[in-house]
């Protein structure tokens, strides 16, 4: 049976998530002008049943008659079972009964014939009515292996991607029917859409904006009465010329060759038009489009007005922030150029048993017991994690995709308070009182950078996460303010250039960058490298931090930094320096272990985990130093000279040896997740375990106590040797806009003499979305 090789050729029954059996139990379940496709040996002669009215690009075909071989496409008929794809480029196919059937790029279409007229594999399809213009004749009926769809509509969009069926009417109606033995039945109406998932079940049907009113005849349209043709009036088909005879669209010629915008527009039907030279469909000018227009790119994809490679693009450019919300962000359409808002308002309630913090905990240092702080805890209300984001797109290029992102957090350097029982005093330094710290918070940058994807590489430039650890993919999900004791989250300014070998079963992606030099005396920029596998079939749920919830495929990542340092000579009035090289290595791990899909979030758990093994890297760990300073130059006449390190603190310094030392540190962390079933992902429980070892803590000087007898000679008490964390926690979505958790944690920190600070700590917290 040739229906068989559809999905056999070429791998496509892993490409497009259908199997063989889903197919031909859908064809079979078909109304009775199907049943010949179940019954091979009664299969009839292949007889023409659509006509190929233009071709753009790459595009196959197969032949249904025992012809297994690709051919490419021209101008010209197909019979029952033939087979078209679109690869590089896009098709125009025409039925008997008038519609017209616009195939955009990667798209399978099977023609079949009888009461089912198509099967769409995988892709998108805009159809047109063009000889039948009336929504109450005949319904198309176009097969899925989720259901299928009776289109009584002058103008509509069905997508299959990803196990879900999508239906956009513009105009007209359109019936979904799920398969199985109780299919469910919806009906999309003129400017709605609705998705037929893989489980069967159909969405609610959602209303679409509109773009722009049809004009009526006169009011600048022209109308249009199909030429109607019989038989024997038809033209003979000048085989030598079918190649050239192409479907004019003045929008895709003024795009220069790239397929059109559609939209929510409705337009005339296209004209069929008879000349000496042959037979082409030309459509009637499109109405104009307006320059500015509220949206979503949900909205957009699903009018074709973006691809979907360019929403992916803008979804994981705002995922951390806003998961996949992202899609539904508003967005301001000016002429081409698309621009998202996207954020949220956040406010919380920390309780910590000691002071050892303004607000959030972190890689502070606890405070020690028997001090004022360490004895003594804190309450802190604050806003300063809230976010807003912008990004902007510009028009997709054959070769080229351009997009910006800028995105403020208001966690800027407002002056910092000092923790209450430092040799600071409590609650000064810079002048900053309390109130100003906490109600007059100053806006930071987290993201400000610009992104070029090409076929060939993909190329970053400007401020975002670090690719040491490929942040933020592995942060686990917590309440307590990332990154937290042993997890990696750090953003700078850099130069990326990545490129990802996709496949239907593995993603494979390599990048490297040139960073920010940590240190500007260093002259060299610091390098990382990094490696991923991506299992796209193996997927859970997972929520980086407390934001972004999404979806997850299975991956292993490992990266690499490497950082030259270039410090002073050790003595108050320099005149060399001594350059030195830090070296780290990163392995991350997500595995899901009970599957979670789109279509059910239920029941999900996972495991997120990191091991990092560096020198001088505690600065991609917030708030990290573990107390790390240099020793004090030798006294002269009572006084000790001033030793300027010219970097930032922990990084280098010179031990107690005066020898310049790299700081070594090994930390990991693992964390899970489960989703509660029935919520479809809007109620989780996790929890986390993380460590920080400072392996050469004893080499390092710092703040010494004062001899006793039991110690005469003192030792480095704030020196940390390691930190431990553990937390456990819930949240939970009431409607989609918001989400609140709670969680508990502590952390223990020890000092290089053995002296163990403890902090509890209580957080709970609140999210509006936009």
């Amino acid at each position: 049976m040739r229906i068989n090789n559809f999905w056999n050729r070429r791998g496509h029954g892993c490409r497009h998530g259908l199997s063989k059996a889903l197919l031909l139990g859908a064809l079979c379940a078909a109304p009775a002008g199907m049943t010949l496709l179940c019954r091979p040996q009664m299969a009839a002669a292949a007889e023409a049943a659509a006509q190929v009215v233009s071709v753009r690009g790459e595009v196959v075909v197969r032949h249904g008659v025992g012809d297994k071989a690709e051919t490419p496409a021209v101008v010209g008929a197909l019979s029952k079972r033939d087979e078209i794809e679109t690869r590089g480029g896009g098709a125009a196919v025409k039925l008997p009964l008038g519609p017209e059937i616009e195939l955009s790029e990667n798209t399978v279409l099977a023609i079949i014939g009888g009461k089912v007229d198509l099967f769409l594999g995988h892709g998108t399809v805009r159809v047109h009515r063009v000889g039948d213009n009336k929504p109450e004749g005949r319904a198309l009926l176009i097969q899925g292996g989720q259901g299928r769809v009776a289109l009584k509509a002058k103008e509509a969009q069905v997508r299959v991607e990803g196990g879900v069926l999508r239906v956009t009417v513009f105009d007209g109606s359109a019936e979904i029917t799920g398969s199985g033995n109780k299919p469910s039945k919806g009906v999309v109406q003129r400017g709605q859409m609705a998705e037929l998932r893989s489980d069967g079940t159909i969405s609610q049907p959602e209303a679409m904006p509109v773009v722009a009113q049809q004009p009526s005849v006169g009011e600048g349209m022209q109308a249009h009465a199909p030429v109607v043709m019989k038989d024997d009036q038809k033209p003979p088909i000048d085989r030598s010329t079918m190649a050239t005879a192409v479907l004019r669209d003045p929008l895709q010629e003024a795009s220069g060759g790239h397929p059109p915008v559609p939209s929510a527009q409705v337009l005339p039907p296209p004209q069929l038009v008879v000349s000496a030279q042959g037979t082409s469909m030309v459509p009637p000018p499109a109405a104009k489009q307006p320059f500015a227009e509220w949206t979503t790119l949900r909205l957009l994809r699903d009018k074709g007005m973006i691809s979907q490679p360019e929403y992916d693009s803008a979804l994981h450019d705002m995922m951390e922030t806003a998961g996949q919300r992202a899609g539904d962000s508003v967005t301001l359409v000016l002429g081409k150029w698309a621009t998202t808002l996207y954020g949220f308002v956040q406010g919380d309630m920390m309780w910590n048993s000691t002071q050892s913090s303004n607000d959030f905990i972190s890689n502070a240092q606890i405070a020690r017991p028997g001090t004022y702080a360490g004895d003594n805890g804190r309450m802190v209300f604050t806003v300063r994690d809230s976010r807003i984001g912008v990004r902007v797109q510009v028009p997709e290029t054959k070769n080229l995709r351009l997009s910006a992102t800028f995105e403020l957090d208001l966690l800027g350097n407002t002056g910092t308070l000092s923790a209450e029982g430092t040799a600071a005093g409590p609650g000064t330094n810079n002048n900053v009182t309390e109130a100003s710290y906490f109600t007059n918070p100053v806006l930071r940058i987290r993201h400000a950078y610009l992104k070029a994807e090409t076929p060939i590489v993909d190329i970053l430039f400007g401020q975002t996460w670090d690719l040491f650890g490929f942040l933020p993919i592995y942060v686990p999900t917590i309440v307590q303010w990332p990154g937290n004791v042993g997890g990696l989250y750090a953003r700078t300014t850099q130069l990326r250039v990545s490129h990802t070998f996709k496949s239907a079963p593995v993603n494979f992606e390599m990048a490297i960058a040139a960073m920010r030099p940590p240190q500007r005396d260093s002259m060299v920029p610091e390098g990382q490298a990094g490696l991923r596998l991506v299992f796209n079939k193996w997927t859970a749920v997972h929520t980086t931090y407390m934001t972004s919830t999404a979806v997850v495929p299975a991956s292993i990542a490992v990266s690499a930094d490497i950082r030259q340092f270039s410090v002073p000579e050790f003595t108050s009035a320099p005149k060399n320096n001594t350059s030195i090289i830090s070296k780290a290595i990163a392995a991350s791990a997500y595995v899901p272990i009970v599957r979670g899909t789109k279509s059910n979030k239920s029941n999900s758990l996972s495991l997120v985990g990191e091991f990092v093994y560096g020198e001088s890297i505690n600065d991609l760990y917030t708030g990290l130093t573990g107390g790390v300073t240099n020793m004090a130059l030798q006294a002269v006449a009572g006084v000790t000279p001033a030793f300027n390190p010219a970097i930032d603190a922990g990084l280098v310094a010179y031990d107690k040896n005066q020898f310049l030392r790299l700081p070594t540190w090994t930390t990991f962390m693992v964390g899970g997740e489960y989703y509660f079933p029935k919520v479809d992902g809007h109620l989780a429980i996790f929890g986390s375990f993380s460590r920080s070892k400072l392996s050469d803590s004893d080499q390092f000087a710092g703040q010494a106590t004062a001899p006793t007898m039991a110690n005469p000679a003192g030792t480095p008490s704030r020196v940390r040797d390691n930190e431990m964390m553990y937390d456990v926690g819930l949240f939970g979505d009431p409607v989609d806009a918001l989400r609140i958790g709670i969680d508990y944690a502590h952390y223990a920190d020890t000092y290089t003499d053995g002296v163990t600070a403890t902090n509890h700590s209580v957080q709970a917290v609140g999210f509006l979305f936009f």
